[in-house]
């Protein structure tokens, strides 16, 4: 794998290497599968950085590429859809002279992204969600005062990755840990109910937490993330896997804010006005 590293020096790189390396207790020999092109100071747009990649890798053996950051070596404006296609048939070619797969790394837009769909949660034009064969989304989550008073690191963070997947089902979700260096699965299940910041069930679900003005500021924020395409409907189904509750919950919602929202077949409509 050849990473390419646009965003911290290469002393503070190679070390973050060598620690994750010790703390998985992986062998020095296998030092020699993860070369690391460190580039910050010196990145120019992917356009011109793609020919001097393709002659860096072309027969050399490598499965992939890893570039993180994308925002150091974008071409035009990151909301407009027919510059970032082009942008991103950058990949494409990487790809096909290659024969190596390319993994970019990307961040969220400003703001709560919990309210979203993780495949919406990429900063800048809808592209970034339609255009990648594979996309898996990391989101940090809501701790309890009770799982923060629990850590043994008081530093450890919690996250949640989902994916958004063309050729394959869906996995589902993965908790983990982030204790330094290290992300660790959660095997204990405690995260499975916890929520993504700023997601219509956290903290930020605004005044009346479990009453009813918490729950139309969860099925507003739902229904927001969901109606895609602005037509005023979404199914109950997507609803309830939105707010991880069920079909029959969603419809009680519905039904204690008959002033906003209506039951139409599977559907939930939202009123005009409302």
């Amino acid at each position: 794998v050849l990473y390419i590293n646009f965003e911290i020096d290469r002393a503070s790189c190679l070390h973050r290497i060598d620690d994750i390396f010790r703390a998985l207790n992986i062998r020095a020999e296998h030092r020699g599968d993860l070369v690391t092109w460190n580039l910050r100071g010196n990145a120019e747009p992917l356009d011109r950085l793609v020919p001097k990649l393709i002659r860096r890798v072309k027969g050399k053996g490598f499965a992939a590429i890893v570039v993180d950051p994308i925002y150091k070596v974008i071409t035009g404006d990151e909301n407009n859809a027919s510059e970032m296609g082009a942008f991103c048939n950058q990949f494409d070619r990487i790809c096909s002279e290659t024969g190596c797969s390319v993994i970019y790394c990307h961040h969220h837009s400003k703001g709560a992204q919990g309210a979203k769909r993780a495949m919406d949660r990429a900063s800048g034009s809808g592209v970034f969600a339609r255009d990648p064969d594979a996309q898996l989304d990391m989101i940090q989550l809501e701790l309890t005062p009770e799982q923060q008073l629990r850590l043994q690191d008081g530093n450890a963070t919690a996250w949640r990755m989902e994916s958004s997947l063309r050729e394959f089902a869906n996995f589902r979700p993965v908790n983990f840990w982030f204790e330094h260096p290290l992300h660790r699965v959660d095997k204990s299940g405690e995260l499975a109910k916890a929520s993504a910041e700023g997601s219509p069930g956290g903290k930020a679900a605004g005044p009346g937490g479990k009453g009813p003005a918490g729950r139309r500021e969860r099925l507003d924020a739902a229904f927001s993330a969901c109606d895609l395409d602005g037509s005023g409907k979404v199914s109950i189904t997507e609803l309830a896997e939105f707010l991880q509750v069920s079909r029959d919950t969603v419809k009680k919602y519905i039904a204690e804010n008959p002033d906003g929202y209506r039951c139409a077949q599977r559907m939930a409509v939202r009123r005009e006005g409302g």
